[in-house]
């Protein structure tokens, strides 16, 4: 599976576009950017394996640090991820509660994506 990702000069963009069965794994090249970014700021995963989550559908989003690059991303999915600030520089991201739009397939997890 390929994901497609595409992050340009000031404001920031980053399009997650979905492969031809409707998946993407957007998380980690967007924590990937953030990290190479420079910018002193950590999200942290809980589980780890959620950072490589699939969301089946398209999404684009702007902002001017990577920082509100990621949150702006995740803020668009409050079903499926919820965070949380450990810190000024820190964050936690998980799993929304009490939501069938994020579930966990043969080890994966799927936001937004069809009931197989």
């Amino acid at each position: 599976m390929v994901t497609t990702a595409w992050i340009g000069p000031e404001p920031l963009h980053f399009s997650a576009f979905a492969n031809a069965q409707g998946y993407t794994q957007p998380l980690e090249p967007l924590n990937n950017a953030v990290s190479k970014s420079g910018e002193t700021v950590e999200f942290e995963f809980q589980p780890p394996e959620l950072r490589k989550a699939y969301v089946c559908e398209f999404a684009q989003v702007e902002a001017t640090t990577h920082r509100q690059l990621m949150l702006s991303y995740l803020s668009r999915y409050p079903t499926c991820f919820a965070v949380s600030q450990m810190s000024q520089d820190k964050y936690r991201v998980f799993t929304a509660g009490s939501t069938v739009d994020i579930r966990k397939v043969n080890g994966n997890f799927l936001c937004k994506c069809p009931t197989p």
